[in-house]
């Protein structure tokens, strides 16, 4: 069972497109932002616990992931590195950790092929394993596994995906909210909700919509926060998204 005495995990999102720094809203919508480097210099000087590199080209158009991008940061910075976006197999995941990352990132190929987290985890470890979900509200499902950078259905239910991928070997789970990302005005309460109520023994991390205005109570399933416009465009520090948040 995760640590759930352990303080919050404060995890920087970045989404990359031919080797730049983006942040999409909803996965969608595009912005540009400057200075990959210095970004992230900023984000592990202030106080990050962990950084996740989201190839969102890669994702799309199944693509290899910019392994120059990961392994530029990883020589830079001493800090754990996920990183995926168009992780399709062991020799994929396996360019990424000489490149430096920690933790591969598998999503829509996971999706499509579910031995691919079996066969991962048993290769470089199920501590060096993690899927990413992306969530959106569903009337039939409560909420529902996206694929495509958020674009394509599934017709899986989040909780019900997240039971498999443990049975079959992740090691740890990024959930993104695709109804909140990048918006700015809050984690999803609904999800959060939901969450709650889903069966975990894994790290759960999770994402979409972060801002520091309002408090928000944690349930005790979820181990950390992914976070990507609050420090790309507000510059702001890691004690300020443990400051907003408790567990409930």
């Amino acid at each position: 069972m995760p640590n759930k005495a352990a303080p919050l995990r404060v995890i920087a999102r970045l989404d990359t497109k031919n080797g730049r720094l983006i942040k999409p809203v909803r996965f969608e919508g595009v912005r540009q932002i400057d200075n990959l480097m210095e970004r992230v210099e900023s984000y592990v000087l202030g106080g990050i616990d962990e950084l996740a590199i989201f190839d969102v080209v890669s994702s799309l158009y199944n693509t290899p992931t910019e392994l120059e991008v990961v392994g530029e940061i990883s020589k830079a910075f001493s800090i754990c590195i996920a990183a995926g976006g168009g992780v399709s197999s062991i020799n994929d995941a396996e360019k990424l950790l000489r490149f430096g990352a920690d933790k591969i990132l598998i999503n829509t190929s996971a999706v499509k092929n579910k031995d691919l987290i079996r066969s991962i985890s048993r290769e470089i470890g199920t501590q060096s394993t993690a899927v990413s979900i992306q969530a959106k509200k569903s009337e039939l499902l409560g909420f529902e596994v996206m694929v495509e950078a958020g674009r394509q259905q599934t017709g899986m239910a989040v909780c019900d995906w997240m039971s498999e991928i443990q049975d079959l070997g992740a090691g740890e789970i990024i959930m993104t909210s695709v109804d909140s990302d990048g918006v700015n005005a809050g984690l999803d309460s609904q999800l959060i909700s939901y969450l709650s109520h889903c069966q975990v023994d894994r790290p759960l991390i999770l994402g979409g919509g972060f801002s520091p205005l309002s408090h928000v109570g944690l349930p005790r399933v979820i181990d950390g926060l992914l976070v990507g416009s609050f420090f790309h465009l507000k510059g702001g520090l890691s004690e300020d998204v443990r400051a907003s948040v408790s567990y409930v």
